[in-house]
């Protein structure tokens, strides 16, 4: 196992290969003048100078981590607030972008990762998180080990912690992104914190602009809603919206003469929404569009479902409220329709789309899609509706 250190040093440590215990003392690997984060590999069983860098700063905003240590087909580690000073390390499946585990450390490390384990450095007492380590055969060194007073190298303890896999995902990881981790002085983030930002003033989805539906930007090739973070400027596939109503024209195929406007949201008659199960979410009476809220994945913290009109279908858009970034939510459309439905919160994580009951011949319920939430993600959606033809 190999640690660096922000000055180019670092530490090596032998593991035994099936259990993973250290094995004899630290060793003292030589100082890299490449400036990377992670200067060391091994060639050939040899330690030696990398010629490329394999930490790099995220940009996915979906990913919760500053700096990414690993990366391959079916596992992404990231760490923050960085590589060389994390206080948390995650994993994702970049396939699905669906978050595995998160761990908080007690203390601040250098963390490495191999695609099998990760590793971190921390120190222990007083020492400096990045010593000056002495060459085994040094005679400054001897002469410590013999007065028995403890060396620098001593100081530095390397700890090895076991990858949870994609088959086996830590339980509700999305709680641990942010374990009140507010550091002293900043401002605790109010759970009802949506309740602060004006939709009618803000981005959301469209289907009908630069053929977005057509793209699969907002939806799956199999149905799946797909979330994405509210952006701070006009974008592709997002609508301007201004007073609640979108800034963006389109025209339709049965009137090219005339334009409409591409999105709107939905008046609110000051008496709630039929659309939202009131046991699930809370209809704002005090805005001027109907919007209900409601904790849809569980961490928490209130999110909000919108009832927009986009041309003459009804849509359910979905605003998973981010502490991280609190005026900029995860919107979806979870869905559209042009009779009367209802969204319900079932369990944390998860929501169903259904037909009142008051409108069905059975008088029951009839469940017309289900949709599974994990942290800001639809990992899950299961359409219940009879096919047209």
């Amino acid at each position: 196992m190999l640690q660096p250190f922000k000055d180019g040093s670092g530490v090596g440590q032998f593991l035994d290969p099936k259990t993973g215990a250290k094995i004899g003392k630290l060793i003292a690997l030589p100082k890299c003048d490449n400036a990377f984060q992670q200067p060391f590999l091994t060639v050939s069983g040899k330690i030696a100078c990398a010629k490329k860098d394999t930490v790099k700063a995220n940009q996915n905003k979906k990913y919760q981590f500053k700096e990414q240590i690993y990366a391959d087909k079916h596992l992404l580690v990231g760490a923050s607030p960085s590589a060389t000073n994390a206080e948390q390390i995650v994993a994702y499946n970049p396939e699905s972008n669906k978050l595995l585990w998160v761990q908080n450390l007690k203390k601040p490390a250098s963390v490495t990762c191999d695609g099998k384990e990760v590793y971190t450095t921390s120190t222990v007492g007083d020492s400096p998180s990045e010593p000056t380590l002495k060459s085994a055969d040094s005679n400054e060194n001897r002469e410590s080990e013999e007065s028995n007073s403890p060396t620098e190298k001593e100081a530095t303890e390397l700890e090895v912690m076991t990858l949870t896999g994609s088959s086996n995902p830590q339980q509700n990881p999305e709680k641990e992104l942010s374990p009140g981790q507010s550091k002293a002085g900043e401002p605790q983030v109010a759970k009802d914190a949506i309740k602060n930002i004006d939709f009618a003033k803000a981005y959301l989805p469209v289907y009908g602009l630069e053929d977005c539906s057509d793209k699969n930007f907002w939806r799956e090739s199999n149905g799946t809603p797909i979330s994405r973070k509210m952006p701070s400027e006009t974008t592709p596939c997002w609508a301007t919206m201004q007073n609640g109503e979108s800034i963006e024209k389109v025209t339709v195929p049965w009137d090219a003469r005339e334009q409409f406007t591409a999105l709107k949201l939905s008046d609110n008659e000051g008496n709630g929404s039929s659309f939202f199960d009131s046991e699930s979410f809370s209809a704002d009476a005090s805005k001027l569009y109907t919007v209900g809220y409601g904790d849809a994945n569980g961490d928490g913290y209130l999110d909000a479902l919108l009832i927009t009109h986009d041309l003459e279908a009804v849509e359910f858009q979905l605003a998973l409220f981010d502490p991280e970034d609190p005026e900029h939510p995860y919107i979806s459309i979870i869905g559209g329709t042009q009779e009367p439905k209802t969204v319900r919160i079932e369990s944390p994580g998860k929501i169903t789309i259904f037909y009142p009951a008051a409108i069905t011949p059975s008088k029951t319920k009839q469940v017309l899609s289900e949709i599974s939430i994990s942290g800001y993600e639809i990992t899950n959606y299961v359409n219940h509706e009879p096919k047209a033809g």
